[in-house]
């Protein structure tokens, strides 16, 4: 999905723009008090792996949830995707289906039905973190050390889907970047049990690429 993200979003100081914005968000904070109070919990029969996000944005979500398939698959498991069925997001849909079963329905829970009755053994929920209908197993949060949570505000206000204190729903956190002490404090000031793990992107054809020549285009 393509968005043009507002800079203000990750200023340290809060902006005039943020404070214009802030009922909006104090209303979508509402919302999502009242899903995770109200929403129907549907415990499955078999493990929910759910690879979400805070900050709304890429955060590595999809690369790790490619990354935990092939695991699964070395350890002779059945492992699939599943997706929230949303038009605006079939690159990152066509992606997941390259790579192993993916289902994808308007209902979560339709989609992991489906997949069950595949005889799939493992359901790798990407995105859906803030999805309070399905009890999930192990919930792994990704972060981008760079942008980290922005300005610290709830949409629109910021750039966070819901305050950091969700984190106390989290299992794991990923860090795309350097080791950070100061995030790692503000983690562990929400859920002290949770664990953190680094990641970095490596090319792996990079190889394919050497001595080649670069065409560039130029708009007009």
């Amino acid at each position: 999905m393509k968005f043009l993200k507002p800079k203000f979003w990750d200023k340290k100081q809060i902006s005039f723009f943020s404070i214009l914005l802030f009922p909006i968000t104090l209303f979508i904070k509402l919302l999502n008090f009242l899903k995770s109070v109200f929403a129907k919990n549907y415990h499955c029969s078999i493990p929910i792996i759910c690879v979400g996000n805070i900050y709304l944005g890429g955060t590595g979500k999809t690369p790790l949830s490619i990354e935990l398939f092939s695991i699964l698959k070395s350890l002779k498991k059945n492992p699939v995707f599943i997706r929230k069925k949303y038009e605006s997001f079939q690159d990152e849909i066509n992606l997941l289906k390259r790579i192993g079963p993916t289902y994808e329905d308007s209902k979560r829970i339709d989609a992991i039905n489906d997949a069950i009755q595949s005889k799939a053994d493992v359901a790798i929920l990407d995105d859906g973190f803030q999805d309070f209908s399905i009890n999930k197993s192990l919930t792994i949060i990704c972060f981008n050390e760079k942008q980290w949570i922005g300005n610290g505000l709830v949409i629109p206000s910021g750039p966070l889907r819901e305050e950091l204190s969700a984190l106390k729903r989290a299992n794991c956190v990923t860090i795309n970047g350097e080791k950070n002490t100061d995030i790692e404090n503000r983690i562990f000031s929400k859920n002290k049990e949770i664990k953190i793990f680094y990641t970095k992107y490596k090319a792996q054809n990079i190889d394919e690429f050497k001595n080649k020549k670069i065409t560039a285009f130029a708009g007009i």
